[in-house]
């Protein structure tokens, strides 16, 4: 608590006003990162219309999420939205319907975690926090339910994004 109130110029006596005691404070700073960490992959998911380039965002900023608040991320409400994105791109022509979504969004959110805590094993590259990377996981997860419009705004997305 002394160093905390050093940083912030305060006295300990002050932080207390806001907190009983140190667990407080924690509890409190725990509440927040979930709940920015929840907020930051629902807008992710949500941002637009377009679901490929929703899910590659997820991808990309996962690993940052994961080591930001050790795998918090990965909770109900994530595997909904991704569900939720699934869905969208079905009725949007871009994912196929012959499959189980939920299987598939569970099997999208593991694939995500195993990307975002690294324990992936790829043998060719030397840095795995690279973007071309993180493509090509996202263009083969998602090359697995998509349609040929769903393939076409995969490639799109290629042209677009700087890798």
């Amino acid at each position: 608590m002394d160093d905390i109130a050093s940083q912030m110029g305060i006295s300990k006596k002050t932080i207390y006003i806001f907190y009983n005691n140190k667990n407080s404070l924690v509890e409190h700073v725990v509440d927040k990162e979930i709940s920015e960490n929840r907020s930051t992959i629902s807008a992710l998911l949500n941002d637009s219309a377009d679901v490929i380039p929703n899910l590659l965002s997820v991808i990309i900023n996962a690993k940052k999420l994961y080591l930001k608040f050790n795998g918090i991320i990965y909770d109900l409400e994530k595997y909904h939205n991704i569900k939720n994105t699934i869905c969208r791109g079905i009725e949007q022509h871009v994912f196929q319907n012959d499959f189980d979504i939920d299987v598939i969004s569970a099997f999208f959110n593991q694939s995500l975690e195993k990307i975002a805590i690294d324990k992936l094993q790829v043998q060719a590259v030397s840095s795995f926090d690279s973007l071309p990377i993180y493509y090509d996981l996202f263009a083969c997860l998602l090359r697995s339910i998509a349609t040929l419009q769903g393939f076409e705004l995969i490639g799109d997305l290629k042209k677009r994004i700087v890798l």
